[in-house]
C-alpha cells in the first residue's frame, strides 16, 4: 500500500475533526430542540467520518463526498442555530 501524501492526511484529519464537532454539537444539548435539528448533525457527522475513512483509503469519488458533506455541514449549522433562536422566541412569547 502506498503512503498517503501529506495534503491528504491533513485534509482527512481536519474533515474528521469537523465531523466530530457536528456529533458533539448534536449530542450536547438535546432538550428543547426540534427533531431535525438534533438528527441532521448526527447524520452529517457520521457521513463525514465515513468520508474521512474513504479519504484515508483514497477511494474513488471521495472528493465529491467530502464537498457534499461540507456544504451539508454549513446548512446543518444554520438549521441548528435557527432552531435554537425559534425555540427561545416561542418560549418568550408563551411567558
Amino acid at each position: 500500500m502506498l503512503p498517503q501524501p501529506p495534503p491528504v492526511i491533513i485534509a482527512m484529519v481536519l474533515f474528521a475533526l469537523l465531523s466530530l464537532t457536528n456529533l458533539q454539537v448534536a449530542l450536547g444539548s438535546l432538550e428543547g430542540k426540534p427533531t431535525a435539528a438534533v438528527f441532521l448533525p448526527v447524520v452529517v457527522g457520521v457521513l463525514g467520518l465515513g468520508g474521512a475513512g474513504a479519504l484515508w483509503m483514497l477511494k474513488r469519488g471521495t472528493p465529491w463526498l467530502v464537498i457534499i458533506v461540507n456544504v451539508g455541514s454549513l446548512g446543518v449549522d444554520r438549521v441548528y442555530v435557527l432552531s435554537g433562536w425559534l425555540v427561545k422566541r416561542c418560549v418568550l412569547c408563551d411567558s
